[in-house]
């Protein structure tokens, strides 16, 4: 498409795919029932499209038990609540780049449901996926839930660009059956602001577009 797009012919391009209507327009329409609300800039129609709901909170304390955006089995289990914190345990959704950061999930198991796998999806401010944590990769396993079970997973150094970005979450009944109990999308969103995190200086990112979402270290010779 951005080949045949570049070749001088105008294409007409519907998509909630933002990462991809950012990287292939030009020019961007947003709808609304059916109706116009804005003919523009990408970058800023973008913008206006993601807001078309307040649903995801910039706050780091967020009450989900009843966040409507979400696919649930059965009634089995039900995320409730996620907070985010920082190295301090103060509750905040503004992170420096290289520090620590510890997300909080509290679930309520209305059955027992045996080693639950725990997700955490982090996506950039467009909706492409960038990492997902699972606490099955990292050894760690609950017996026997049932009730409210709380599970914290720490992100020891956040090596993300400045930017906003968002998180999913996901609980799975186990490896074997791998069947989601309760996903909600999307419910809250946080900060990373820049830092010095080399000594050399606080991150800077040249591209307009904020393309460059991860800092690796590297050694030069």
């Amino acid at each position: 498409m951005d080949d045949v797009s570049k070749s001088g012919r105008t294409i007409l391009f519907v998509s909630h795919n933002m990462g991809a209507v950012e990287q292939l327009c030009s020019r961007v329409i947003v709808l609304r029932q059916g109706k116009k609300i804005f003919d523009g800039n990408t970058k800023e129609g973008i913008n206006i499209y993601l807001r078309k709901d307040a649903r995801v909170a910039s706050t780091g304390n967020v009450n989900i038990i009843d966040y409507p955006d979400r696919d649930s089995l059965d009634n089995i289990a039900r995320f409730s609540r996620i907070t985010l914190k920082d190295s301090n345990g103060n509750i905040t959704n503004e992170f420096k780049m290289g520090e620590s950061m510890m997300i909080e999930l509290e679930v309520i198991f209305y059955e027992e449901v045996n080693r639950p796998i725990f997700d955490i999806v982090i996506t950039n401010s467009v909706g492409q996926y960038l990492s997902l944590l699972r606490s099955q990769w990292e050894g760690f396993e609950i017996k026997n839930c049932k009730g409210i079970v709380c599970v914290t997973a720490t992100i020891p150094k956040i090596l993300l660009t400045p930017g906003t970005y968002c998180i999913s979450v996901e609980v799975i009944r186990n490896i074997n059956e791998g069947c989601c109990l309760d996903m909600v999308h999307l419910p809250i969103s946080f900060n990373i602001i820049n830092n010095d995190i080399t000594g050399h200086g606080s991150y800077i990112n040249f591209a307009n577009n904020g393309t460059y979402v991860v800092h690796i270290k590297s050694e030069w010779k």
